[in-house]
């Protein structure tokens, strides 16, 4: 078994927040699904999207203070909003209305309280065309864009460098 596998099912507590802009709807994450949302009227959230209560280094003090051994962070769910900077898309914190790397915070935090980092980052995006669904169920060519749209996906690359 791998050791990072081995850690993770020994560490047993830890924390896993789902943050976006769903969360100014208090609705859940797969809320542009579940509701039908029109697009252009969900990514107006991302000018109210300021995280000015996101305090990171608090809630992972807190965490450390509760025992927690780990944290795990949605940099970007399934409705394509990136909690870090892009250059594949500027719907970001970065671009919009928070104006911050939320995912650089956490990342930074983490590291400042001794806890392991995770991120969770959906390669399924409702915003892109194939998404993963397409790829899924179409095949073919629908199939290798999806892949090659993954392959780029510039949080993947930028996860060494924090």
């Amino acid at each position: 078994m791998q050791p990072d596998i081995e850690w993770f099912r020994n560490a047993r507590y830890g924390l896993f927040i789902h943050y976006g802009l769903y969360s100014l709807l208090e609705r859940g994450e797969w809320v542009l699904n579940r509701e039908a949302i029109p697009f252009p009227q969900y990514a107006r959230l991302a000018e109210q999207f300021t995280a000015k209560k996101f305090d990171a280094d608090e809630l992972l003090w807190r965490a450390k203070q509760w025992g927690m051994r780990y944290a795990i962070l949605t940099c970007k769910h399934h409705d394509g909003f990136c909690l870090y900077d892009s250059k594949l898309t500027d719907f970001t914190t970065t671009k919009t209305a928070c104006k911050r790397d939320l995912v650089g915070e956490f990342v930074a935090a983490c590291r400042k309280h001794g806890l392991r980092i995770a991120l969770y980052h959906s390669l399924n995006d409702w915003t892109h065309e194939p998404n993963s669904i397409d790829a899924l169920e179409r095949g073919g060519e629908c199939y290798q864009a999806f892949i090659d749209f993954s392959r780029i996906c510039p949080c993947a690359k930028s996860m060494n460098a924090w």
